[in-house]
């Protein structure tokens, strides 16, 4: 039996955040034509987190299978693809947020709203407030992005209370916050 093999050249893919915002949060959607099954590739890291489902993936040169509760970090121009396909289920839901800032909050409620999704619960009593939303039992995973001063404390909390986390560029100012942020994810 003889098999062809045709590589194929990843495709670059233009990451374009909102404004205002240095992140882009993304969610499957299976009624939408969902490009993410393509061998791509972008400057940005990519976190992925698997909700619902199981699949094949490649990264680089590996390939593995994934299934519920995976948490992936893709670093920087690596390509990728076969995260969301239609057959796999791959599902999320955003059930609470931590923010301190009313306009924020009643910007990102509109979201849910134009999308049709259940609003999420909001803890906005003063910035430390986000120690209440990691008490919740029903959240696997954050996402920080706030301001960079909070990240190492944000991380090293959500990591101490049994999350998953990814956090925007700059999880650390120092050396010593660095080995913060390495020493709770060993003890985590």
């Amino acid at each position: 039996m003889n098999t062809t093999i045709t590589k194929q050249k990843p495709s670059f893919e233009i990451i374009e955040p909102g404004f205002g915002h240095s992140y882009l949060y993304q969610k499957f959607d299976s009624s939408k034509n969902n490009k993410d099954t393509v061998w791509h590739y972008h400057p940005e890291i990519e976190l992925v987190y698997v909700k619902g489902g199981s699949g094949k993936r490649q990264i680089g040169s590996h390939i593995s299978y994934y299934s519920n509760g995976d948490l992936m970090l893709i670093g920087s121009n690596l390509p990728h693809c076969g995260f969301t396909d239609v057959l796999t289920g791959n599902d999320c839901e955003v059930v609470a947020f931590a923010d301190i800032d009313d306009r924020m909050i009643a910007s990102s409620l509109k979201i849910f709203d134009k999308f049709g999704k259940p609003k999420p619960k909001v803890f906005k009593n003063g910035p430390y407030d986000y120690k209440n939303l990691l008490a919740e039992e029903n959240i696997d995973a954050v996402i920080i992005a706030t301001p960079w001063r909070w990240h190492s404390e944000q991380a090293i909390s959500a990591m101490k209370a049994g999350k998953y986390v990814g956090t925007e560029v700059c999880g650390a100012f120092s050396v010593d916050e660095c080995w913060q942020l390495v020493n709770a994810q060993e003890e985590t």
